[in-house]
């Protein structure tokens, strides 16, 4: 009979000699791998070579907020959920709101999406959710945006907040238990719906999972179910769609109508939608998904040889249906925005954490053949994921805070330039 030490993580009940048990949560092993995702992002973020320009935006709004001008900052055309928050966090420091402080908030974002992202493929095994988490601290892409003043990072994190809440919400029995994790979820969905427009996808999925997965109880318990995450959700959706009521689109009018967001509305994409161009956003955007999975490739591997020996694991070491089910959904319903607007490397950022949890319970599967396995797949993981993403993003592009610094030096009030960069380090219009 083997000892609780010896355990190398494959029972999610037992500690395991990676992880403290604490209801069955691996504190150790997640804090550990949590650090090693905050200290990769702010060595990344902070020897940026240049902000990214839609950071520039970010900033302006977060200013706005945090100099308590709420309705200027919400009827901005940049999304108000990354910039309330650093707004919200300049104010509690007592400090406006710099490119430092949202690098910060974008890494602590990015690491506790490491935290969620391992909880979350936990629930098939602690060695699965040490591999997810592992996999999501060093992807090249997850921490290259996790440097970034960018929304990335906290809509990742929403995202999988939400996602878990959901998943624990269908694993209980009582509606005490069952109410506050729905609401919870609900408020999270509203959150990443602020923080970037796709984020309202997720309701219309959570619904569904909620009202079709298979589980005990009538249609009475799973409409309430449905209600009590709903209810927040559709609350922040309302709140913001009427506060941005009256304002006009980025480069439209449709002022006094009903809309999502200020910078392009759905029916300014509908209208014209070609499905040449969507075929083409697919294709882009599934290589830009190809980029960022071939970074994580020793763990496709082990997915790969694990998925064949998976007639022989308990059924306890696999994700459950549901689970499966809303990662599914909610990756396709991305996937499907995405091909509708455009492509861009950083949409492959809430599609690869989606299909990581899974991948990372096939990928236990193999590691079970011994603790040199998955000390050689975390090993290699580290290694790929940390030499590809290691490079600072845009070094390239220094000579635009550079010329900034040399224009405020000499006093520039405005700046004519193709990239917006030089004005922002000059801090001139």
């Amino acid at each position: 009979m083997r000892s609780p030490a010896s355990n190398e993580g494959g029972d999610p009940a037992s500690p395991g000699r990676w992880g403290l048990k604490l209801r069955g949560l691996d504190l150790r092993g997640l804090g550990a791998l949590a650090l090693l995702a905050l200290a990769l992002r702010l060595r990344v973020g902070l020897s940026a070579g240049v902000i990214a320009r839609d950071g520039i935006g970010y900033l302006e709004t977060a200013r706005l907020f945090a100099e308590g001008e709420w309705g200027a900052g919400f009827t901005r055309h940049t999304a108000p959920g990354f910039p309330l928050a650093l707004g919200l966090c300049a104010r509690l420091l007592g400090r406006p709101p710099s490119e430092e402080l949202g690098v910060a908030l974008s890494a602590l974002a990015g690491a506790l999406g490491v935290v969620l992202l391992g909880l979350l493929a936990g629930r098939a095994s602690r060695r699965a959710g040490r591999l997810a988490a592992l996999a999501g601290a060093t992807s090249p892409l997850l921490t290259r945006l996790g440097g970034e003043v960018l929304s990335e990072s906290l809509f990742v994190a929403c995202l999988l907040g939400s996602v878990l809440a959901l998943t624990a919400q269908l694993r209980r029995d009582a509606l005490a238990e069952r109410a506050p994790l729905g609401v919870l979820a609900g408020a999270l969905a509203g959150a990443a719906y602020l923080v970037r427009p796709e984020g309202v996808l997720l309701l219309g999925v959570a619904v569904l999972v909620l009202l079709a997965a298979p589980r005990p109880g009538g249609w009475r318990r799973r409409l309430a179910d449905a209600g009590w995450a709903l209810a927040p959700a559709l609350l922040v959706v309302a709140l913001f769609a009427w506060t941005i009521r009256d304002h006009a689109v980025l480069g439209g009018s449709q002022g006094g109508a009903w809309k999502l967001t200020l910078k392009r509305n759905l029916s300014q994409y509908l209208s014209g939608f070609r499905a040449e161009r969507a075929a083409g956003n697919l294709g882009a955007q599934l290589l830009h998904l190809g980029e960022a999975l071939l970074a994580t490739s020793p763990l496709l591997l082990a997915a790969a040889a694990g998925w064949r020996q998976r007639a022989r694991l308990p059924q306890a070491a696999s994700l459950p249906r549901a689970e499966l089910a809303l990662l599914g959904a909610l990756g396709l319903a991305l996937l499907s925005a995405y091909t509708l607007v455009r492509s861009d490397p950083r949409y492959a950022a809430p599609l690869l954490v989606l299909l990581t949890p899974p991948l990372a319970a096939a990928a236990a599967a193999w590691t079970r053949g011994g603790p040199r396995r998955l000390r050689g797949l975390a090993l290699a993981l580290t290694l790929l994921g940390v030499t590809i993403g290691w490079r600072p993003p845009r070094h390239e592009k220094t000579s635009y805070r550079l010329a900034g610094e040399t224009l405020r030096t000499w006093g520039a009030r405005r700046v004519l330039a193709h990239d917006s960069r030089g004005a922002y380090y000059a801090d001139a219009e």
